[in-house]
């Protein structure tokens, strides 16, 4: 539990990230800021081994884990402001995608590559592995981050860009607080995708704890975990790209068709096990099927992360993305935090079932979120005057491009 300080230091960082991020340098402050603490987080925790099985090793790695935990809103509220500020309104989506795949890359290699390099070599091999790729990274930021390009990609990106680059004082972004808290879409929205993430991402870090009572041993347990978390990652990108492509302007649509996707995947999980519908399972199942539901229920739910962060953006425009993320953000984290203190309360029967009728949950409120894309709007409404001014201004031009 103690390491469980790292979720927390998440939800009292979230607003720096955002104070952070609403400043002309943000993107790059952030990034560099963020790769700091994480590699001093993880050459931290090296000091431990000196003082193997002593509190001065408990309070070394818990230390590493608060930092850690501190660098989380850092990376999780700035992927919709990075696809805003750097590419146009056809690659937004699957841009958010995928630096959401990257963050999630890192999750699932930790649920293999940990316990196989403590079963094949040691854990201080793991630690200074990890401080090395963590002073690598945090290099690479240092020598080259662009805070934006030359030119705004698209009209929209010019108008939150501007705010930015206006802002003046840390307050600037607490401004923008009132402008989304009374932007009821936005809150309905923000509660189910902060309630499905928080939920998803707790669900596939407690498979030990669900199906350890039925003799499913650590190894298999983190293949699981693996399985969901690289099954997420690529639901991501596809949806991030059929988001661009087939339902732009119509992201509602393609949430609801993942949540009863999902839903579907997570009630065949939920009722091939034991759970409060049965001692035992309803519907045959093995370790095989086991593995497909959990891969389907990765792929349906866990992709739908880009999607609700985009959304939020439009709801809230013309406040800067970074405002909507850190509140969707926040939202996931605290959710995580109840669970992460209720798990242990609940009987592992029903925790399958529980998520099951979150997701069914989540689907109902999200029914009642009035759409709208008003950043959208405003690219497509730029982009049409451009092309006529082209015909307009210089038919001649036109003729030699035909």
């Amino acid at each position: 539990m103690w390491l469980a300080c790292g979720c927390m230091m998440y939800i009292p960082c979230v607003f720096v990230s955002g104070v952070l991020l609403n400043t002309k340098q943000g993107l790059r402050l952030t990034t560099l800021l963020g790769s700091t603490l994480c590699c001093v987080s993880a050459s931290g925790r090296c000091l431990a081994l000196f003082w193997p099985k002593s509190w001065v090793a408990i309070a070394i790695i818990t230390a590493g884990q608060c930092i850690n935990g501190a660098v989380g809103p850092l990376v999780l509220a700035s992927p919709s402001k990075l696809s805003s500020t750097w590419f146009p309104q056809h690659q937004r989506t699957t841009a958010t995608a995928i630096a959401f795949l990257c963050n999630s890359g890192g999750s699932a290699l930790g649920f293999v590559v940990g316990p196989y390099f403590v079963r094949a070599t040691s854990l201080p091999v793991l630690l200074i592995v990890e401080s090395i790729v963590g002073l690598v990274i945090m290099l690479w930021s240092f020598v080259y981050f662009p805070e934006r390009p030359p030119t705004p990609p698209t009209p929209s990106s010019a108008v939150t860009t501007t705010e930015n680059v206006a802002a003046t004082s840390p307050l600037d972004f607490f401004r923008n607080v009132p402008r989304i808290v009374t932007n009821v879409p936005f809150l309905l929205l923000v509660f189910v995708g902060g309630w499905q993430a928080g939920t998803f991402n707790s669900w596939s870090g407690s498979f030990e704890v669900i199906l350890s009572p039925l003799h499913y041993t650590q190894t298999t347990c983190g293949w699981l975990g693996f399985c969901a978390t690289l099954a997420s990652m690529t639901g991501g990108l596809i949806v991030g790209l059929l988001a661009d492509r087939l339902f732009r302007g119509r992201f509602k649509l393609l949430l609801l068709l993942l949540f009863t996707l999902s839903t579907t995947s997570f009630m065949w999980f939920t009722l091939s096990l034991p759970s409060l519908f049965a001692d035992h399972g309803v519907i045959p199942g093995n370790e095989y099927t086991t593995y497909v539901a959990v891969a389907l229920g990765g792929l349906f739910l866990g992709s739908t992360n880009p999607l609700f962060y985009e959304l939020a953006a439009e709801l809230t425009f013309p406040v800067p993305e970074e405002v909507s993320a850190v509140f969707m953000t926040l939202v996931m984290n605290i959710i995580c935090v109840v669970i992460l203190f209720g798990e242990p309360l609940i009987n592992y029967n029903y925790i399958n079932a529980l998520v099951t009728l979150s997701i069914i949950g989540c689907g109902a409120v999200l029914l009642l979120v009035r759409e709208r894309y008003p950043r959208l709007e405003l690219d497509r409404a730029q982009q049409k005057q451009r092309a006529v001014g082209v015909n307009i201004e210089d038919p001649e031009r036109n003729k030699h491009e035909d």
